[in-house]
């Protein structure tokens, strides 16, 4: 008779645990080392790193499955040491959530972590607001991440983009999301159906450019029929009339027609 042999096989269980930079790191003059056993997590918002700490922390991750979250915000790091996160980014496959606002980080740095964004799969939020980032750069930041994220700059871009029927109001009164963003926004709700009020305050958080971009968007968005925001420059004035326009007429060639109206009171020379 053929005995029948059972294996068990224990599987180790990772429970999720967020380390502090006290947990993690060590600095002797000017040379960091991190042990990262065991994080899932690692919170270092403020935590000094600067250039050579994000540099240090950065080669720690290459080849790391465990660390899910990483929380760098306000540690004054560069374009030096972005550019060696994104070199991990092109390898690393555990991230998820990255949160670098408040740093440093220039055009450089930023079109670097750019490129990774298009090769790394996993990540899934980014949040880069408050940095040195030139307009030009966060245009493009905010079209690449419109379709390969799912938020970015705290806009849940993947729920617009797929009609999520949750998301009827975003109110961005309280939370800048700057050009950057606001690019991601109107890459994400030209399309939508569902969202029916946008807030977003004070009109100098997304500027000219970003005003702009949402402007297009809302040329073919029909379902903003309330929009808010506090300044005085044209562009946001339109944006305003646009969804006026949205909720005054009935037919597509009435929009249209309302839309071209505002469209011509826009000046992408205006000053916040």
């Amino acid at each position: 008779m053929m005995a029948l042999l059972l294996f068990t096989v224990n599987v180790a269980r990772i429970e999720a645990r967020t380390c502090s930079r006290e947990e993690v790191a060590r600095i002797e003059g000017m040379r960091w080392t991190f042990d990262l056993s065991d994080c899932t997590s690692l919170s270092l918002g403020h935590a000094n790193l600067n250039d050579e700490g994000m540099s240090a922390l950065a080669v720690a991750l290459n080849g790391n499955k465990l660390v899910k979250f990483l929380d760098i915000q306000g540690n004054a790091i560069g374009d030096v040491g972005m550019m060696s996160l994104a070199d991990t980014l092109l390898e690393n496959k555990a991230i998820t959530k990255i949160d670098l606002r408040r740093n440093m980080l220039g055009d450089t740095g930023a079109n670097a972590l750019r490129l990774s964004f298009q090769v790394n799969t996993a990540l899934t939020a980014v949040d880069m607001r408050q940095n040195q980032i030139g307009i030009e750069t966060q245009s493009l930041l905010g079209a690449t991440a419109s379709s390969l994220l799912q938020d970015f700059n705290q806009v849940p871009v993947k729920h617009l983009r797929e009609n999520d029927s949750s998301l009827t109001t975003l109110n961005f009164a309280r939370l800048p999301i700057g050009v950057a963003g606001a690019t991601a926004l109107a890459s994400a709700i030209a399309n939508n159906t569902v969202v029916t009020t946008l807030e977003l305050g004070d009109a100098s958080q997304i500027g000219v450019t970003g005003a702009n971009q949402l402007a297009k968007a809302l040329q073919t968005n029909k379902g903003i029929t309330s929009l808010h925001f506090r300044g005085s420059m044209r562009a946001g004035q339109a944006l305003q009339q646009f969804a006026l326009c949205n909720a005054a007429t009935a037919t597509h060639r009435e929009r249209q027609a309302c839309k071209t109206e505002a469209l011509a009171s826009m000046d992408a020379k205006d000053e916040l």
